[in-house]
């Protein structure tokens, strides 16, 4: 590209695909052409950013997604202008705040593919997120490579590709100026390009071909026609209709969307926060900072500490980050892909744990000494269970723990680390919110619990495993609430592959185990009470002719584990299957016996909610619909009363099934497929790629899936903090050694304010010293709230910044509180300078 730039002045313009990644991966190789790369950027014939690579926009959290347009940003701007246009050509489905995340880093352009239907009847409309904010959209609807086949070897077939462009694009336009994009997967730059347009602007008597950029068309397209004239569309986009949606990545090679979910919560709600407290400390506490000894190797002299805490956040950064592109993160390539995404998450991982473990042990080395430390990383107090390794005192056992005022939390012992000195216990502490408290360890006689009973019990829930089957009946004591059948096992034949899901022909589903399982209670201690239940699903081995489910069966080990703690209204699952057959997908099933027409889901900065019902639909669809969406942290069915919310780590698809009995929660588990793309199969036209075997993708071997059933009143608004919880436990440590400077509870933040959900709280981007703080937090709920909140350091200065961090005005501070008024779904990012 660089070659055919210095070669030809009329070869105006190249977008590089809207991500920045290429560059840095050229560079390793090529430094020595930087400076050529800065020249075509500011002169404006290479167009790079906003994105530091192009992510699924479903599967990354929220959060993520900014950390993408941030850190290409910061890439693009070392070169020159950033294009400010947002470039979405293909991933699956489009997120309803798109609109606000691209204003929130000054972009008010966006281009897309897929996801719309024919209800949409211009390329030219206005997007709107919950909030309000929106963006013009210029849609594509002959897809990002419309400009193809390649190559085009001389004018006469430059002019009919021209001439079906127009055919596809003038009825659907509102002004003269349609975009062609003249590129696709794996296509190099064609030289001839220039010289094609102008042979063909000779031939053409009513219109003009120009080689330009998106900033261009964006301009054109406003000269012509107002914002206020066009279309108004709000929410998400997930059809099938014009084009491929391809619903089925959401379950493709599930570890990869349990390793981005473990990552991100590990970077957002415990290594950023913890080494940005930790730091903050050592600045307030000064000559009375206690340091404590590295694991490894000694400490870090201030203030280089922040600077390598900084480097390594950034750099634990860009590990996940290139694992989100969506080919990536979506599982639908082929195996090497996939296989060179784990050394990146299990490098995130090493990097986040040691910065979060490291920040422990600074802050508790401030507190009293010989205590547990709990820590919170979720605003507001939480009562919840966790665990921890203490010692033992001279050969008796914990107890009990004792916080500040001399409450006592009894305590139980776990199955762990056991030593002659030290054992792990468990017990349900309360903690305030992104704090910590401290416990004294009382000693005594204790034992582990076990029994052969079905039944667990507590203050909120009644659950009990069916002996037949294994699943089970949860009853809400005082509400006359009882659900049975729940967490059944359904496994069903797979005839698709990594992208979409096809049901085999006829159907065939396993939803019970060949005999009756064993259940016992193994624990059952003041802290926790857990069912465990083993059993086999013998599972047809694979397909036959690709229709139909082998008759050939295999054995499949399952363990699930149920678990309850008073005060904690949930009910924790883990289930593990050693997966020994191909081609199916499991699936937990959760009848709610309520009757309802739609299903609520959180997503990006907010919740959706969704219709049971499938759109009405045809054979002329691109893609058959199917019940299946996207999710973060949970899905909920409510009918006013009511409602059951599942909870989840990791584990993003879900569909609410519409039986004669009420409305059926499935959450996937894991699918399991052997193709990367297969042109046989009727939910799909046409291949989605290239058709090649994956075995990988058959995820053979050992399964694990976490879960929570989180019973509650009204709807999800009364349930989403139990979900968070879930998704992030609490951690604990023991401390020997401490100063005691610091008192047996405190916090980072103090957040006041109904609906109000932290996704950052961090350093600013590119500050690698203590003082500064970023707070990023937005309203979950459809209705305006107000709150405040206020850092327990001081702070001399609070601002209200965009996405980007840059200044947007000051906040309004009262008494050291930052005052907050969110409308519905808004999304406000605060920077809080210290007091010196």
């Amino acid at each position: 590209l660089l070659e055919i730039f210095e070669r030809d002045p009329e070869y105006k313009h190249f977008l590089l695909d809207g991500h920045t990644i290429l560059i840095e991966d050229y560079l390793e190789v090529r430094p020595d052409r930087r400076a050529d790369i800065e020249r075509v950027v500011q002169d404006g014939r290479l167009a790079v950013g906003p994105w530091y690579e192009i992510p699924d926009m479903s599967l990354p959290s929220g959060e993520a997604l900014v950390r993408n347009l941030l850190r290409g940003h910061r890439v693009a701007e070392q070169f020159g202008p950033v294009m400010k246009v947002g470039y979405i050509p293909d991933p699956f489905g489009q997120i309803a705040h798109m609109p606000a995340i691209l204003r929130g880093f000054g972009i008010d352009r966006c281009v897309f593919w897929r996801g719309v239907d024919e209800s949409l009847k211009t390329t030219e409309f206005m997007w709107e997120s919950p909030d309000g904010s929106d963006v013009l959209v210029v849609h594509m609807p002959g897809g990002y490579g419309i400009g193809g086949p390649f190559p085009l070897e001389n004018d006469d077939q430059f002019e009919e590709r021209i001439g079906f462009i127009r055919e596809r694009l003038e009825p659907l336009a509102q002004t003269r100026t349609l975009l062609a994009m003249w590129g696709s997967d794996h296509v190099a730059p064609q030289p001839e390009l220039p010289g094609l347009v102008r042979e063909v602007n000779a031939r053409l008597p009513d219109a003009e071909v120009v080689q330009g950029g998106l900033t261009q068309v964006f301009d054109e397209v406003e000269a012509q026609v107002s914002r206020e004239e066009l279309e108004r569309r709000s929410g998400e986009f997930r059809s099938g209709q014009r084009a491929h949606l391809l619903p089925g990545v959401l379950s493709a090679r599930m570890w990869i969307k349990q390793a981005t979910f473990a990552n991100e919560q590990l970077l957002t709600r415990w290594a950023e926060p913890l080494t940005l407290w930790s730091g903050s400390l050592r600045q307030q506490l000064g000559e009375a900072w206690n340091e404590p000894p590295r694991v490894a190797g000694p400490p870090s002299p201030h203030p280089k500490e922040a600077k390598s805490e900084a480097g390594l956040i950034d750099r634990a950064w860009r590990l996940l980050l290139e694992n989100q592109p969506h080919d990536s993160i979506c599982g639908c390539s082929i195996d090497q892909t996939h296989d060179e995404m784990r050394p990146r998450f299990d490098q995130c991982e090493q990097v986040g744990e040691d910065l979060t473990q490291h920040a422990i042990r600074r802050i508790s080395a401030q507190g009293p000494a010989d205590r547990v430390f709990v820590f919170n990383p979720l605003p507001g107090p939480r009562t919840d269970y966790a665990t921890v390794v203490v010692p033992k005192e001279n050969g008796s056992l914990p107890v009990a723990l004792v916080d500040e005022d001399g409450r006592r939390y009894e305590c139980q012992l776990v199955e762990g680390e056991d030593a002659d000195d030290r054992t792990m216990v468990g017990f349900v502490p309360e903690v305030p919110g992104f704090g910590y408290r401290a416990f004294e360890v009382e000693h005594g006689e204790s034992s582990r619990t076990a029994s052969a009973t079905t039944r667990i019990e507590n203050d909120s829930s009644v659950v009990e495993a069916d002996p037949r089957d294994g699943t089970l009946s949860v009853e809400i004591p005082g509400t006359g609430v009882r659900w049975t059948g729940l967490n059944r096992l359904v496994d069903g034949g797979d005839r698709g592959d990594e992208y979409n899901y096809c049901a085999t022909d006829p159907e065939v589903f396993v939803d019970g185990p060949e005999s009756p399982p064993q259940i016992s209670v193994i624990e059952n201690g003041p802290a926790r009470q857990t069912l465990e239940i083993k059993m086999t699903y013998r599972l047809p081995a694979r397909l036959t002719s690709r229709r139909k489910r082998f008759s050939r069966t295999v054995a499949c080990p399952v363990r699930v584990v149920v678990s309850i703690s008073p005060g904690v209204p949930r009910i924790d699952i883990r289930t593990e299957i050693d997966n020994r057959a191909e081609d199916h997908r499991l699936r937990a099933y959760f009848p709610t016996n309520m009757k309802v027409d739609r299903a609520s889901a959180e997503m990006h900065f907010g919740v959706v909610e969704r219709p049971l019902a499938l759109p009405e639909h045809n054979d002329t669809w691109s893609e058959q619909p199917v019940g299946t969406h996207p999710q973060k942290t949970f899905c909920d069915v409510s009918d006013g009363h009511g409602g059951m919310m599942i909870a989840n780590r990791g584990l993003p698809e879900y569909e609410v099934l519409d039986t004669v009995d009420g409305a059926t929660i499935a959450l996937t588990l894991f699918r399991s497929v052997g193709w990367l793309s297969r042109f046989d199969f009727p939910s799909r036209k046409g291949g989605a790629g290239p058709n090649l075997e994956t075995p990988g993708a058959q995820l053979l071997g050992v399964n694990v899936a976490e879960y929570s059933i989180i019973p509650h009143r009204e709807g999800w608004e009364n349930a989403y903090e139990q979900a968070h919880r879930f998704a992030a436990p609490m951690r604990a440590r023991w401390n020997r050694q401490g100063s005691g400077v610091l008192p047996g509870a405190g916090s980072l933040v103090e957040l006041e304010g109904d609906g109000l959900v932290v996704s950052a709280l961090k350093r600013p981007e590119g500050v690698d010293q203590d003082g500064e703080t970023i707070l990023r937090l937005y309203n979950i709920l459809d209705v305006a709230t107000e709150g405040r909140v206020r850092l327990t350091e001081p702070s001399s200065r609070v601002d209200v910044v965009d996405m980007k961090e840059e200044l947007l005005g000051p906040a309004t501070v009262e008494d050291g509180w930052a005052q907050l008024a969110l409308k519905p779904n808004e999304i406000v990012t605060l920077r809080f300078e210290a007091s010196s």
